[in-house]
């Protein structure tokens, strides 16, 4: 016996020498052929395993994952062996194919089932035949497109059957193969459920879309290939992705953005002729990776998750894979993926505590669509029981860290050290020590404001850098801030010249936030004081300032406490304290460097990470 086709060719497999009926290669050759492409990716369970043949055949011909289920000792170890000797790689599960699937989770579903069971009656006088396609926990784990191939004697009739389908039937000598789907008892098949959520998709839309409207409106720029949201493309985007394949990476803002572009520079130098597609949501991502994005990526605006609207999308964009960054999993466009055998990938995955409690009171609903991933990128190990919970199978997530927190090897201080020095701050400006407002929220400003004045009568030199969360919030603070006793100016006026000398600057543009930190003495991290949820410390860790926050960090909750825990961060609970900290720092310049030390400290456990996922990508689609 021998595999037939695929990366193991050729190679012969041993046969354990009693109680295996081993598939003929004649009748593998005819199932792998009426199988034709879909073992391309596909995740696969073999059960009665025996020596591993079909299962070790799916690897080498493209499978993703698969299976093995065999409850001799002897031909688990043979299956074992036979992987080891055609280098490819498996999970084998000792253990009786009827336990087995009565412990079988619903998280974890296969795309291909094969099943070769002894002729001979079970125990109890079954046939086994019978009995497993008896067997709802069997219907359950197989995709609602997947495919059960049960080889069996020709003499043995079909028996009737409330949870198969038979779709093929085929006969070679002693063997009969049958190829059959699953018929699906739920109320709501996963189609169904797809259906009902492109029914209700207009009226979700009509509903947010006021809100939607203004807040597009207040931050400028919607009108923009605004077409692109709804699947429309000009004919020059058409005509140069026709050219080409590329891979989609998914990024809905700012924060995103960055973290797809880091991982598109990782992937390129592991494949030298990526090319890549970056969709965003926003106004304020789309300018920055329009900004920010080298020749060989296209930017374009996210479609909307609408049946037609995204068939539209795939059709120009042409993936031959998908990347989502963090959270963004949408229905319809992980669907169309599958339905096309695309890899869909979830980088950077995070899922919190409070949101897989969410998750699991509609996993009914969720999980089919998680269960389509091809790989999920976790930021942590605690990260991956959740996942698994709402539908997601184990063998396809993996713990890698956070490309956000990763330092990725290059001197990233230093860099925005020398971009910082593009504005026009003259030697003794950069001297001065800075109080900096990171990603600030309503009240913030006011707070520092004030805290800034107060500390200015020890500090004669110190200066206050205010950069807004929402930048088209410039209006108000300017007005708050018009009632202190203060000179106020735009970053973009001292760009071109103008205002050096003010006593607090604020930052007007998106984007540049990172190169900006540079100039920071002390940096105080916003949406944390009087709102909640906290934003990224990273950055200015990177850029080498300290960091203080407030005591509401809950989308950071996990960094925030390992930075304080090491004495990397200073958390504080209210304006007086921050006022306090604030002076204790600008009077110890080396209690500055220890938090920045410490801080380095508790980041470099996610370097790599950047690495780790791009490794993890290539190698689930080897072929671009």
């Amino acid at each position: 016996m021998r595999v037939i086709a695929g990366s193991a060719g050729g190679i012969r497999l041993a046969v354990p020498k009693q109680g295996v009926r081993p598939t003929m290669d004649r009748v593998k050759a005819a199932i792998f052929s009426s199988l034709g492409d879909a073992m391309v990716g596909s995740r696969v369970l073999d059960l009665f395993a025996g020596s591993g043949a079909l299962g070790i055949e799916a690897l080498s011909r493209g499978a993703s994952s698969v299976v093995f289920v065999e409850g001799e000792r002897q031909s688990a170890e043979i299956i074992e062996s036979n992987l080891a000797k055609t280098k490819l790689k498996g999970r084998v599960r000792q253990q009786d194919v009827f336990d087995f699937l009565r412990h079988a989770s619903g998280a974890e579903m296969f795309d291909v089932i094969f099943a070769d069971p002894p002729y001979e009656k079970t125990e109890a006088g079954e046939r086994f035949t019978e009995k497993l396609l008896a067997n709802e926990a069997l219907s359950q784990l197989l995709d609602p497109d997947g495919i059960f191939v049960l080889e069996k004697r020709p003499a043995e009739a079909f028996p009737e059957t409330r949870l198969w389908r038979l779709f093929r039937q085929k006969t070679y000598g002693a063997t009969e193969v049958l190829f059959l789907s699953a018929i699906r008892n739920q109320k709501f098949s996963t189609r169904m459920i797809r259906f009902v959520y492109n029914l209700f998709w207009p009226i979700g839309l009509l509903f947010f879309l006021p809100g939607y409207l203004a807040k597009m409106i207040r931050r400028g720029g919607y009108r923009e290939k605004f077409g692109q949201r709804l699947g429309i493309y000009d004919g020059e985007l058409r005509v140069r992705l026709s050219k080409r394949e590329s891979t989609w990476l998914h990024a809905v803002s700012v924060g995103e953005v960055n973290i797809a572009l880091k991982l598109a520079h990782a992937l390129r130098a592991l494949e030298p002729d990526l090319w890549c597609v970056l969709t965003t949501t926003t106004t304020t991502g789309f300018a920055l990776a329009n900004k920010n994005a080298p020749p060989w990526i296209d930017v374009m605006y996210t479609p909307l998750d609408y049946w037609p609207i995204m068939r539209r999308a795939f059709s120009v964009i042409r993936p031959t894979r998908i990347v989502l960054v963090e959270a963004e999993v949408w229905p319809n466009l992980v669907a169309l993926a599958h339905q096309r055998r695309i890899p869909t990938v979830l980088v950077n995955a995070r899922l919190s505590p409070r949101s897989e409690s969410r998750f699991r009171r509609f996993r009914f609903f969720v999980a089919p669509t998680f269960r389509l991933l091809n790989l999920v990128c976790a930021q942590e190990l605690d990260d991956v029981d959740r996942w698994v919970a709402i539908g997601v199978a184990r063998d396809r997530i993996r713990a890698v860290g956070s490309i956000k927190y990763d330092p990725d090897g290059r001197d990233q201080g230093l860099e925005a050290q020398e971009r910082a020095q593009h504005a026009d701050f003259n030697h003794a400006d950069r001297e001065s020590p800075v109080l900096f407002g990171g990603s600030t929220h309503r009240g913030e400003e006011e707070i520092l404001a004030k805290i800034f004045l107060r500390l200015r009568q020890q500090f004669p030199s110190l200066r206050l850098f205010i950069a807004p969360r929402h930048v088209e919030r410039l209006r108000e603070i300017r007005a708050q801030f018009g009632a202190l006793p203060m000179r106020v100016t735009l970053a973009s006026e001292v760009a071109i010249g103008g205002g050096s000398d003010a006593d607090c600057i604020v930052l007007d543009t998106t984007g540049d936030l990172h190169r900006w930190y540079a100039i920071a003495t002390i940096v105080f991290m916003g949406k944390s004081l009087t709102a909640r949820g906290g934003q990224n410390p990273v950055e200015p860790i990177i850029a080498g300032k300290p960091v203080l926050f407030g005591p509401h960090m809950e989308n950071f909750a996990r960094l925030a406490k390992a930075l304080v825990l090491k004495k990397g961060a200073i958390q504080v609970a209210d304006m007086d304290s921050l006022e306090q900290t604030i002076a204790e720092l600008l009077r110890d310049s080396e209690a500055c460097q220890r938090l920045v030390q410490r801080a380095r400290e508790v980041l470099s456990e996610h370097q790599g990470a950047t690495a780790r996922a791009a490794a993890l990508i290539h190698e689930l689609n080897p072929s671009l």
